[in-house]
């Protein structure tokens, strides 16, 4: 059996800008360690990446989970967890 990924829940704060001294610290470097993402919108993603100074923003891949979202969609943001690589998830709403 192969080791499976982690899917990481990253609140992503409120305010546009700024409420990153809420999220704890531990989040940054889980944050820092990861290149793929589920977000409901990609521009508030890479806001959020970016206010948490990810090093690496070209190349992180964000996947859509929202309203529009089919729902045999949602297996194929799955498959990268179950080979074995973490994501992290984040929620709009904190």
């Amino acid at each position: 059996m192969s080791n499976q990924g982690k899917l990481y829940l990253l609140p992503v704060p409120i305010a546009n800008e700024g409420g990153y001294e809420f999220v704890p610290s531990a989040n940054s470097i889980i944050i820092q360690g990861l290149k793929k993402f589920i977000a409901e919108d990609a521009k508030t993603a890479r806001r959020f990446l970016k206010g948490f100074g990810y090093t690496d923003l070209p190349s992180a891949e964000i996947f859509l989970l929202n309203e529009h979202t089919k729902t045999g969609e949602v297996s194929s943001l799955l498959k990268p967890l179950l080979a074995g690589e973490n994501i992290g998830l984040m929620s709009d709403a904190g």
